[in-house]
């Protein structure tokens, strides 16, 4: 299982080729991730309405992305490319990509992947945003077989 890490690593194809090598025939990988490119400006502020979990617990960062953002005066879209960029993230659609060419996908989907820094919204209310159109999914879930 890798579960939110593909993205920061180096290279994801090596770490996935790694993963396919130990992996017996008809073994299984199960994948989630973070989609960053999916953080749109909508979905963005849709999150920062919420009561942010503060920076210095542990796992957080959405409180210090909207402090960034409202300190560099960029467009949305300029600011989370160039902080997405400047910590190395892979997009999900690279990821997806990535795993496309090593293992058969028995399931792929989106849904919730922000709740955890919502302290006033859980996994249902952002799954009922993005169902309502309010927002794009951030999460990419994936199983697959060698």
């Amino acid at each position: 299982m890798a579960s939110l890490s593909l993205h920061h690593v180096a290279d994801p194809g090596l770490v996935l080729d790694r993963v396919a090598a130990v992996l017996k025939p008809g073994g299984s990988l199960v994948v989630l991730e973070w989609g960053w490119e999916n953080l749109d400006e909508r979905t963005a502020r849709w999150c920062f309405r919420h009561q942010l979990r503060p920076a210095g617990e542990p796992g957080t960062w959405l409180d210090s992305l909207r402090t960034e953002w409202a300190a560099s005066g960029l467009a949305w879209e300029d600011f989370c490319r160039n902080w997405a960029d400047g910590h190395g993230l892979h997009q999900a659609a690279a990821i997806r990509r990535t795993l496309a060419g090593r293992f058969q996908a028995r399931h792929q989907s989106t849904g919730p992947y922000y709740f955890p820094e919502l302290a006033d919204a859980d996994m249902a209310a952002e799954q009922s945003a993005i169902d309502a159109g309010e927002i794009t999914a951030g999460c990419l879930r994936y199983a697959g077989v060698r």
